[in-house]
């Protein structure tokens, strides 16, 4: 199980084939209306504990013993959470009293796992009443909508009937993302109107901070990283008049 060749922070993931269907079970019809499943013969068999149906994640065999444990976790599929890559640029820019200033931030390389072992991203974790919901999830598997193009296989609704929960290839999103920092526009008033107040130089400006966020993980700001699974308050977008004097 030693892993070697990897970069720090290399994440061991299930590999994910596909969400199971209703022809990978046998069902038994239960007397309550509900189904109990059990896998047909010749499909490996998930050592997690968890009630296992179809709309859950199937994982793949990668050593071919018919069985989904620890051995079947392999390294060097997503990127690390810091990122390999972090950059900046902006521009300055003057004209006849007036300026702007404007810095992008940005980081490239990173990768999300979603869950990532922390139970308050998972739905129903805490039963009904005291658990996290996101819109995201209204996109799930369900027996009128048996999609393998969801962002949510099917729910679970106690905590340790979820195989789901699993890191896997299914949970990870880029982390990459590109913020419009800020920005600055200003205009100094010229001399001579200025010396009429008593006044060296004066400078009115407008500044925003935080404007803009390009992403492609949309469920919270990617700058928290896996940070409680997005539950931190996030960054805030801010806005300043000011005004300059000199003596």
């Amino acid at each position: 199980m030693k892993v070697t060749g990897h970069s720090i922070d290399d994440r061991g993931l299930y590999i994910v084939d596909r969400l199971y269907t209703d022809d990978d079970f046998n069902a038994t019809k239960n007397a309550n209306g509900t189904y109990s499943y059990q896998l047909k013969d010749g499909l490996p068999v998930p050592t997690m504990s968890g009630l296992l149906g179809p709309g859950d994640l199937k994982y793949k065999d990668l050593n071919n013993d018919n069985i989904i444990d620890n051995r079947d976790i392999a390294h060097g599929l997503s990127n690390p959470r810091n990122p390999e890559v972090s950059y900046g640029f902006g521009v300055s820019l003057n004209y006849r009293g007036f300026d702007l200033s404007a810095f992008f931030q940005g980081v490239a390389k990173c990768d999300i796992l979603l869950g990532n072992g922390n139970d308050v991203f998972w739905p129903f974790n805490w039963g009904i009443e005291k658990s996290n919901f996101r819109t995201a999830f209204l996109d799930r598997w369900t027996v009128d909508n048996p999609s393998q193009n969801v962002t949510m296989p099917r729910l679970h609704s106690a905590y340790g009937n979820n195989i789901n929960k699993e890191p896997s290839t299914w949970w990870v999103r880029s982390g990459s993302f590109l913020r419009f920092k800020n920005l600055e526009i200003g205009y100094s008033i010229p001399k001579e109107i200025a010396r009429k107040f008593l006044l060296e130089g004066a400078r009115i400006y407008v500044m925003g901070n935080n404007l803009c966020l390009w992403d492609k993980l949309k469920y919270w700001d990617p700058e928290l990283s896996n940070d409680n699974n997005g539950i931190k308050y996030p960054l805030s977008r801010t806005f300043t008049l000011g005004l300059e004097v000199r003596f």
